[in-house]
C-alpha cells in the first residue's frame, strides 16, 4: 500500500523483538518485507543485498526460498541485470505462476517479446483462477508488452484491468516497481491516471510516489 514509513516502524519493532528472542524464520520474513520496501523506494541493489542476508547462515524453507527468489528476480530486473533476474525466477520454480510472471517481466525488460509471451500467456489464460497478487503483476507485464510493442490497445486494456483489480484493496506496490515504463504511459493518459488517482497518491504519513519525488534517504535495510 506504499505506507513505507509505517512499514519501517513495524520492522524496527520486529528487529527489537528478534534481538531479545532470535528467530531465523521471522527474521527472514522481515528481510523479505524490507527488500520489497527498498525496491519500492527505487533501491534495487539494496533489495538484493537484503535478500542475501535473509538466506545467510541457515537452511531456508522451500516456500520462503521461493518468495526470496521471486523478490530477487524483481530486484535484478529493476537493476537491469537480466541474466540474474532470469536465474532467480527459474530457481523460484519456472512452472509456478509467480515465477512465470517474473520470467516474463525479465524477458520484457530485455526486449525479448517472444520469450516473454511464452512465459506469460499460460498465466493470462488461467487468470480467473489466479489470486489478485498474481493477476495484477501478470496484467502489468502484459500491459508493458503491449505498450512497448505495437499493441497499445491491448496495453491499455491490461493496464486498466490491473488498476481496477488493485483499486479495491489499494495494492500500490506492483505499480511502484513498474515506474520505468508506467510513469510515461500514465503521463500520456491522464484520463486513466485520474480514474485511479488513489493508487498513485502520496501514502499517509507523507510518503511520496517515486515518480514524483526522490526516494527517502534511508532504505528499509533492517
Amino acid at each position: 500500500r506504499n505506507e513505507l514509513r509505517q512499514t519501517r516502524n513495524w520492522i524496527k519493532q520486529a528487529d527489537a523483538a528478534l534481538g531479545a528472542s532470535p528467530d531465523k524464520l521471522i527474521g527472514a520474513m522481515a528481510y523479505l518485507v524490507a527488500a520489497d520496501g527498498a525496491l519500492a523506494e527505487g533501491r534495487a541493489p539494496v533489495a538484493v543485498q537484503i535478500i542475501t542476508r535473509a538466506r545467510s547462515g541457515w537452511p531456508v524453507p522451500a516456500w520462503l526460498d521461493q518468495q526470496l527468489h521471486l523478490a530477487e528476480s524483481r530486484a535484478h530486473t529493476a537493476a537491469g541485470d537480466i541474466q540474474a533476474a532470469l536465474t532467480a525466477a527459474r530457481r523460484a520454480g519456472g512452472t509456478s505462476p509467480e515465477a512465470a510472471v517474473a520470467l516474463a517481466r525479465a524477458w520484457t525488460a530485455a526486449g525479448d517479446t517472444e520469450s516473454a509471451r511464452q512465459a506469460l500467456d499460460p498465466v493470462l489464460a488461467a487468470e480467473d483462477r489466479m489470486p489478485d497478487r498474481v493477476r495484477v503483476p501478470a496484467l502489468l507485464v502484459d500491459a508493458w508488452l503491449g505498450y512497448s510493442g505495437d499493441d497499445g490497445t491491448r496495453g491499455r486494456r491490461s493496464l486498466a484491468s490491473a488498476l481496477r483489480l488493485a483499486d479495491h484493496e489499494q495494492l500500490k506496490l506492483p505499480f511502484l516497481t513498474e515506474q520505468g515504463w508506467l510513469g510515461p504511459v500514465l503521463n500520456r493518459d491522464p484520463l486513466l491516471a485520474d480514474s485511479y488517482r488513489r493508487l498513485f497518491a502520496p501514502a499517509p504519513g507523507g510518503e511520496q510516489h517515486p515518480a514524483a519525488a526522490k526516494a527517502p534517504d534511508k532504505a528499509l535495510d533492517k
